[in-house]
C-alpha cells in the first residue's frame, strides 16, 4: 500500500515535461512534413493521370504504342494479339496473356450458352473484344 501511495505523491521532473513537449512538437513537425512533401505530390500525380486516362478513354482516335487502337475486335483477333499460354482442365478451356500477365481468356468445357447449343460459357474475355472482362495483377501506373 504504501508503493501505491508514493506513486501518487510523485510529480513529474521538469526534465520529462520538457522532453514530452520536444516529443510532441516533433511529432507535429514530422506529420506535416511528410504530407507536404511526400502525401500531396503523389496525389496530385495520381489525380493528373486519371485525368489523362479518363482524356484517353473519351478521344474516339486513342492510340496503343503509337498506333491507333481499333474501336473493336473479333474475339479470336483480339486472342491472337500477343503472345498466350494455354490453359486446359476437364472443366476449363483458355489462356493467359503473357504481356501483363492478364488472365483474360476462360470458358467452361462442360456448359453452354443455350440448352442444345455449341458455344461454350465464356466467363473471361480479352481486352478489346466486344464484352471484354478480365482481371488485372500487378502495379498500378
Amino acid at each position: 500500500m504504501s508503493q501505491n501511495n508514493n506513486f501518487r505523491d510523485k510529480k513529474m521532473h521538469p526534465d520529462d515535461k520538457k522532453n514530452m513537449v520536444i516529443f510532441f512538437v516533433a511529432c507535429v513537425a514530422l506529420f506535416f512534413l511528410y504530407d507536404t512533401f511526400i502525401y500531396q505530390p503523389k496525389m496530385e500525380s495520381i489525380k493528373v493521370a486519371q485525368e489523362q486516362a479518363e482524356l484517353a478513354a473519351a478521344s474516339p482516335n486513342a492510340t496503343v504504342n503509337g498506333e491507333a487502337a481499333p474501336l473493336s475486335l473479333s474475339r479470336d483477333e483480339a486472342l491472337a494479339g500477343g503472345s498466350r499460354v494455354s490453359i486446359q482442365s476437364d472443366t476449363l478451356r483458355g489462356s493467359l496473356n503473357l504481356t501483363g500477365g492478364r488472365i483474360d481468356d476462360l470458358s467452361f468445357e462442360n456448359y453452354k450458352t443455350e440448352p442444345n447449343g455449341d458455344e461454350d460459357v465464356t466467363l473471361l474475355s480479352p481486352k478489346g473484344a466486344p464484352q471484354a472482362y478480365y482481371g488485372e495483377f500487378g502495379w498500378l501506373s
